[in-house]
């Protein structure tokens, strides 16, 4: 099926620090198309004192691998904080912020 170019929107997530990082959506599709509501609250989480007190230290000198990242909202932000991330879809080559090579 062709992605019908009139059927995208943009969803926009506001970070913390009020930037606000902006997405491209289709209306419909499957996957790789869709922001899902789960990854914005990922992507949220990752800003909390919480996380970053008691994950973050875990990820030092790590590199965070993400299977399944979809349209790439959690992985864009978590590279955006300076976390080692790696990241793919289905049928894609996997992004990596160049720690170290992904090895899938």
């Amino acid at each position: 099926m062709a992605l019908d170019l009139n059927r995208i929107f943009v969803r926009e997530f506001e970070r913390a620090d009020e930037s606000v990082l902006k997405i491209s959506q289709s209306e419909i599709g499957d996957v790789g198309c869709v922001v899902w509501d789960a990854a914005i609250v990922l992507a949220s989480f990752l800003e909390t004192e919480t996380f970053r007190s008691d994950v973050c230290h875990e990820l030092k000198d790590k590199t965070v691998l993400e299977l399944g990242a979809g349209t790439g909202i959690v992985g864009i932000q978590a590279a955006s904080l300076g976390y080692g991330i790696c990241f793919g879809n289905i049928f894609t080559r996997p992004y990596s912020t160049g720690y170290k090579r992904c090895v899938f």
